[in-house]
């Protein structure tokens, strides 16, 4: 690992960092970071960080060929212990971490650590990643294919890893990429072992470490842990052999049983089952090893409710929108509680999401109610933001872990400025000319452009954009990372918020960038990346098909509410766009909005 350091490196000492009981832990579990430095002969005290995307403001350092900007944690002292504790340990704390120490007067600090991973593992992720053989061995050259299921109706997954391949596209380098989102070898090699999971604004699935083998013997074990007093069922397998064989089984190197089958079972798993397994054959060699995780069943914290909004996360102005929060676990009378985010304070209970850390702030009127909704009625602009939920029950009484964190974004009927899109349209090709502005319709300055994206929100345009008067972003080559929502704010408000998606694809859909006003015509365009002529294409609405058109093109006459959904576009051999959400407005806000003009 390469280091990037400032001219104090601590006579270049290097600390050791490690986490327990391991780097694999469970919702609502204790994580322990140790930092040691063989170094004794002073008094030395620790600073913890967590590896965020590269920014040039702060210390980096490189892992695996990439990158990564230290960001200190919340609450990371300058404790002599060596030891900084995540009690509860969320879904967001997975990452990557290092430590450094310092001593002496002046003070100097040490170099970084070593990197360690760590993997928080949800018990109720909003998407699963699917692994088809679904086993976390694999034989090279023999196919794999990986795909991203979706738990509710949120869309924008995509797959992500950490291996030896560049994380540049949909898919990994040689892999093939397909609706779903699926990627797929059939000949997948050992750099394609590692961690995969799949991610999008609404969180992020459980991670798997996948080990590909030149070997000829595999071991058989569940991809995602397993609940206390359930079965367990390890096989070994053999890459020329379909037949059952001889094998022996081996729990963290030491002999646990000898099958003539080649199969072992445990009946009934506890804790004391956890831990590295592996299987071994006396002339084909042994499998390599893979972690078997235990949790125990819900309780407390490792309860994490699911959270939802009527409609969408999309509403205007004068709309009545409601927030259900749910639990799965029926065994409690479960009463709610609701939460906006809010900028990171101490003294509140804190959440992080999307790498930033946030402030859960209980909402007014926010009653320990049993009917697990709450209603914003009616909705105005200023309700726009993120919103978790937790449940209690129980007794002695306990409260859950937070839910998952969901966007509301209210929209003006007559904002102060508009974001104006060139081209004009929701859904944009990588290395395509992008161009977003901020337009004002009164007399008011200081409008500049936000984001909510993978991009940092700390200048005047996202990173790689070039900026101009207006206020103006623009990109001659907007990349995946730039999909997210845009809109532009001052002291004067806001404009309505439009989410954009950038894709690496060949199949865009042309829709509105704003709410389309009902009894108006709406017409949809299906686009290509290399051909501007037109071609026959199939249209979707909510994942049905709703026409087939020889045009591209297709138009409805005259909107409503029942047309409100999610739409995409397919040709039968470019593939498939990605969607995109079109809102109606009625006749009467139109007027409205009309009038205040």
């Amino acid at each position: 690992m390469c280091v990037h350091q400032g001219p104090s490196s601590g006579l270049h000492i290097r600390p050791s960092l490690s986490i327990s009981p391991h780097s694999w832990a469970v919702e609502g579990d204790s994580v322990t970071l140790s930092c040691e430095v063989t170094d004794v002969s002073g008094n030395w005290t620790f600073l913890w960080y967590q590896a965020v995307k590269y920014r040039v403001d702060l210390p980096s350092f490189q892992y695996r060929g990439e990158y990564y900007t230290a960001e200190l944690l919340p609450n990371s002292s300058r404790g002599a212990g060596g030891s900084y504790t995540l009690s509860p340990a969320p879904l967001e704390e997975t990452g990557l971490y290092v430590c450094r120490a310092g001593r002496g007067d002046p003070a100097y600090q040490t170099g970084f650590s070593n990197v360690v991973p760590l993997w928080v593992l949800g018990l109720s992720p909003p998407a699963s990643l699917v692994i088809r053989p679904n086993r976390s061995q694999h034989f090279t050259h023999n196919s794999l294919s990986l795909s991203c299921e979706v738990q509710d109706n949120s869309t924008g997954w995509t797959l992500r890893w950490l291996t030896q391949r560049r994380e540049r596209s949909a898919c990994p380098d040689g892999w093939e990429s397909e609706a779903g989102p699926t990627c797929s070898t059939s000949s997948p090699g050992q750099e394609d072992s590692g961690l995969y999971w799949c991610t999008s604004e609404s969180g992020r699935s459980n991670a798997v470490n996948i080990t590909v083998t030149t070997g000829d013997v595999i071991l058989e074990s569940p991809v995602y842990p397993v609940t206390e007093g359930d079965p367990l069922t390890l096989r070994c397998l053999s890459r020329n052999s379909p037949s059952a064989f001889s094998a022996d089984f081996y729990k963290d190197g030491s002999l646990l049983q000898s099958q003539t089958t080649g199969e072992m079972t445990i009946p009934a798993v506890s804790k004391a089952h956890e831990g590295l397994y592996k299987c071994r054959h006396p002339e084909l060699g042994e499998s390599p090893e893979s972690r078997i995780m235990v949790i125990s069943p819900s309780s407390g914290l490792h309860i994490r409710p699911s959270l939802s909004i009527s409609t969408h996360s999309w509403t205007v102005e004068g709309d009545s929108v409601t927030l259900s929060c749910e639990v799965t676990d029926a065994s409690s009378n479960w009463t709610f509680l609701w939460y906006r985010l809010g900028y990171y304070r101490a003294g509140l209970p804190s959440i992080k999401y999307r790498g930033e850390y946030y402030s859960a702030e209980l909402l007014p009127d926010s009653s320990r109610g049993a009917g697990g909704s709450y209603t914003l009625s009616p909705a105005a602009h200023k309700h726009t933001g993120l919103y978790v939920c937790r449940a209690e029950g129980g007794e002695p009484a306990y409260q859950t872990d937070f839910s998952n964190v969901i966007h509301l974004w209210v929209l003006g009927l007559s904002p102060p400025a508009s974001l104006v899109i060139r081209p004009n349209r929701t859904q944009h090709f990588t290395h395509n000319s992008l161009s977003l502005s901020c337009e004002v319709q009164d007399n008011s300055t200081g409008w500049e452009l936000r984001w909510w994206t993978q991009r940092p929100d700390e200048s005047e345009c996202p990173d790689g954009w070039e900026s101009e008067a207006g206020p103006t972003c623009s990109t001659s080559s907007p990349e995946q990372e730039d999909s997210g929502v845009y809109w532009c704010a001052s002291e004067s408000g806001e404009s309505n918020a439009v989410n954009i998606t950038v894709t690496s694809g060949d199949v865009i859909l042309e829709s509105p960038a704003h709410p389309v006003t009902e009894g108006d015509p709406l017409t949809l365009r299906c686009l290509s990346r290399n051909s501007p002529s037109t071609f026959s294409a199939d249209f979707f609405k909510d994942g049905s098909l709703l026409q087939s058109q020889t045009t591209g093109e297709m138009t409805i006459p005259a909107v409503s509410k029942a047309h409100e959904g999610l739409y995409k576009c397919r040709h039968t051999e470019l593939g498939e766009s990605p969607e995109s959400r079109i809102r109606v407005i009625s006749d009467v806000d139109s007027k409205e909005k009309g009038a205040q003009h």
